[in-house]
């Protein structure tokens, strides 16, 4: 998952993970002492350790530690020569290299280990003591923690024990591609719902994970691929030449999602490069003034849109208008009435013949169903971002918005689709 982290932050990653090794024996082999070397002041050094550190039995492995999560404890282990050697905790081994880390200037983050695709009554199995192992030593340390198990889980259980098991197709330890991403998207999460001074070089595309987009697929009997780009409005979508990478990449007989409006909005007096021009009409435009003075003039959001689907349709492309989603925005006990932008999507559905599914809608009904109070847990850093368990929440009300529809997608709703909460039908 280090690997896929790199998207999410604004800094370069340097990944120094090592297959197989524990606490005890990266600190043996020396690579923490190459780690510390390497390093210099201000840098951020993620530690995580745990699927490997476990008792090895009679004989030791060079990778168990000490059982307890004390700094002092130690154990006596026999190699397979016959000899006994003293071995020390998980906490004594990692708290020495956060030391020599610490001296150097630089900003340790004890994170604690993933899940593995093992599941009890619908949920992810607890975590084992390696995780309240690595919690003891943030707080020992005063340092930042991320129960990066927690977060895991979080996204896991939001997605099912169905689709989550296509991200393990070797054993219940090592993921796929797309399951290291869901576990890196989950570290940015903990990051930004937590304190460390790294959340602030998590770029606009960490700051939108995770995206329901990413929980559709479970829904469905064919594969999604989410072409989404944080903090994009339908004007600068087309403008960084996205929707013809769109087209070009797309085949006949694809269905193609395309939901605009949270970043549309007017930006004021010095153009922000998303704002659309206002009003619904195709050929209506608005001259904007850019940071440097130079004026330019943009077109409205039914006008990027309505070219899109033109483009997408003539390479016998299906696609499917969806209205933005709500924020966690309430009038009294039920979600606040949608922007103009809702209304914009539904139009551009009309004048394209392009099948629109009311997404707006359909999530204000789960929401008001939900009530405030549950809804607000799932936006732990604003009134936008939503947490997995409410991306499943926002993915569902599309496949309820679906199934009450006319868009030949919904023959493509799978067995799980086809019962998602009934809370937001509507017929």
């Amino acid at each position: 998952w280090g690997v896929p982290l790199t998207q999410y932050l604004d800094i370069s990653v340097v990944n120094d993970a090592v297959a197989g090794e524990s606490a005890r024996s990266y600190s043996e082999q020396g690579l923490f002492t190459n780690l510390v070397n390497s390093i210099k002041s201000g840098d951020y050094v993620i530690i995580e350790f745990g699927h490997n550190d476990a008792s090895a039995g009679a004989i030791d492995n060079g990778k168990q530690d000490a059982v307890g999560d004390g700094y002092n404890i130690t154990s006596t282990v026999t190699t397979s020569n016959g000899t006994q050697i003293l071995i020390h905790s998980f906490a004594y081994y990692i708290e020495n290299a956060i030391m020599a880390i610490e001296a150097k200037g630089a900003n340790p983050i004890i994170s604690s280990l993933t899940p593995d695709n093992i599941w009890t009554n619908g949920a992810i199995a607890a975590g084992g003591r390696f995780v309240s192992y690595a919690q003891s030593i943030g707080t020992r340390r005063n340092i930042t923690y991320v129960d990066h198990y927690a977060y895991v889980a979080q996204a896991y259980d939001a997605l099912g024990q169905t689709q989550t098991t296509t991200f393990y197709p070797i054993d219940h330890l090592h993921t796929n591609a797309a399951g290291a991403n869901v576990v890196a998207q989950a570290f940015v999460r903990g990051l930004l719902c937590g304190s460390s001074t790294l959340k602030s070089r998590v770029n606009a595309a960490g700051q939108d994970v995770p995206r329901w987009g990413q929980y559709l697929g479970q829904y469905l009997t064919i594969p999604v691929v989410n072409r989404a780009v944080a903090g994009r409005s339908a004007r600068s979508y087309t403008d960084e030449g996205r929707f013809d990478s769109l087209t070009n990449e797309v085949q006949s007989g694809d269905y193609v999602i395309i939901e605009f409006g949270h970043n549309d909005g007017l930006s004021g007096a010095v153009d922000n490069g998303r704002q659309d021009a206002f009003g619904d009409g195709y050929d209506t435009t608005a001259t904007v003034t850019e940071a440097d003075g130079t004026t330019q003039v943009i077109h409205t959001f039914t006008y990027y849109l309505q070219n899109a689907i033109t483009a997408l349709q003539a390479k016998g492309a299906i696609p499917i208008v969806s209205s933005q989603t709500p924020d966690n925005i309430w009038n009294g006990n039920v979600i606040a009435a949608g922007p103009r932008f809702v209304g914009y999507a539904q139009l551009v559905g009309q004048r394209t013949s392009a099948a629109y599914v009311d997404h707006y809608d359909y999530v204000a009904q789960a929401y008001n169903a939900y009530g405030q109070t549950t809804v607000t847990t799932w936006y732990p850093l604003d009134h936008t971002h939503t947490s997995p368990t409410g991306a499943n929440v926002v993915a569902q009300a599309f496949i309820r918005g679906l199934l009450c529809g006319n868009s030949v997608l919904k023959s493509k709703v799978n067995a799980a689709g086809q019962t998602v909460p009934s809370e937001s039908k509507k017929h």
